[in-house]
């Protein structure tokens, strides 16, 4: 009598995050950290699209960077 389970449920979500940098974070989330799918885009026009996989390891599958052709 008495069989003990622990069930844990982690939900991932979906979100579009701006920072105090004015950087934006476009993906999913886990545990209130980036994880999944995403892309970051950052002030200068530059971004990232990829994945970020157990909350500090970065894969990048596409980063562009804007340069000005201006003078």
């Amino acid at each position: 009598m008495g069989n003990k389970f622990k069930i844990t449920v982690k939900v991932k979500t979906w979100t579009v995050s701006r920072f105090v940098t004015g950087a934006i974070y476009d993906g999913e989330w886990l545990d209130n950290r980036k994880h999944g799918q995403g892309t970051y885009f950052y002030t200068d026009g530059s971004r990232y699209e990829g994945m970020t996989s157990n909350f500090t390891a970065t894969v990048i599958i596409k980063y562009y960077i804007t340069t000005n052709t201006t003078k």
